[in-house]
């Protein structure tokens, strides 16, 4: 049974990072943090249709015992984030059986002439995610792992793309981290292998 649903635009500056810089910031992070794994599992075509037209289908399951369904849709300054709360039930049917219940993410999915049925399961992302807020802005650190691999990135999330990248760029200069052009998407790196 579907439990509710949001819709949100995200603004954020994303950063990759070594294993020597993410040791590096977790030591010294503050106090109150908040910790979660999350498993990702990204839905497409066999041609990856949905990701070569910017846009994001998954499942997450948080801390085994919260699950959610995503569709993120790229905009120009952010990306708009349509967010489904899900019970175990529901989580395991759409992971099974690519079952979509009715909801807003469903409506999208068919205004976007997505056909339900040749959906299937891409591939798995399992994030070790550190975050915290700072003014209005919140940081998080990310431990990603996919296709027998690791790596690291940072996030800002603020109310306007030009405010996150200020974040980025002033709490992580002192790990030799700034914001750059070209960030691949971690749902990408995933998908394509990277």
């Amino acid at each position: 049974m579907v439990k509710n649903e949001n819709i949100n635009i995200e603004y954020e500056a994303r950063a990759m990072i070594s294993e020597s810089q993410y040791h590096a910031i977790l030591r010294d992070l503050p106090v109150n943090v908040n910790k979660t794994t999350n498993t990702n599992n990204y839905f497409d075509y066999e041609d990856l249709f949905l990701t070569n037209h910017h846009m994001v289908l998954r499942t997450r399951n948080i801390n085994e015992n919260k699950y959610e369904l995503t569709l993120k849709i790229k905009g120009k300054d952010g990306d708009i984030e349509h967010n489904l709360l899900l019970d175990y039930k529901d989580y395991v049917s759409i992971n099974e059986n690519i079952l979509i219940p009715n909801s807003e993410i469903k409506d999208k999915l068919l205004e976007n002439n997505i056909e339900l049925k040749r959906l299937k399961k891409i591939t798995t992302l399992v994030t070790e995610r550190i975050e915290f807020k700072l003014d209005k802005a919140l940081i998080v650190i990310d431990k990603n792992s996919y296709n027998n691999k690791i790596d690291y990135n940072v996030e800002v999330e603020s109310d306007s793309k030009e405010s996150a990248i200020k974040y980025l760029d002033q709490y992580f200069a002192k790990y030799g981290v700034k914001h750059k052009k070209g960030y691949i998407f971690k749902s990408r790196r995933a998908i394509f292998k990277l």
